[in-house]
């Protein structure tokens, strides 16, 4: 069953959070000390202006690697085109890479 919390789509012309769940550094331990941020690009590759600098923090509370990034309702999304959101995790000198890639869609309640 998909998790209602998460979105199939990046939101276009509005305030939205992007969540972590579960960092771990390669022995399997959350790790809640990194530097985590993140930047758009578009489908070739170019930065999404207003959403190139992202920084995510340690949710309030958490012990099992769990980050939270806001992302403005500024951000140039364009309704139907594909972004791709590099994320970089710094613990301690040792980075870890990922990126989450979904289309750009105007939403309703």
């Amino acid at each position: 069953m998909a998790d209602a919390n998460v979105v199939a789509v990046w939101p276009v012309g509005t305030d939205f959070k992007v969540q972590i769940s579960g960092l771990q550094d390669d022995t399997g331990t959350y790790v809640n000390t990194a530097t985590v941020t993140g930047a758009f690009v578009d489908s070739t590759g170019a930065p999404v202006t207003g959403a190139t600098e992202i920084t995510f923090a340690l949710v309030t509370g958490s012990v099992v690697g769990d980050y939270v990034g806001a992302v403005a309702n500024n951000a140039d999304f364009l309704d139907g085109r594909t972004y791709t959101l590099n994320i970089t995790a710094n613990m301690a000198g040792i980075l870890a890479f990922a990126t989450m890639t979904r289309d750009a869609a105007i939403t309703t309640l």
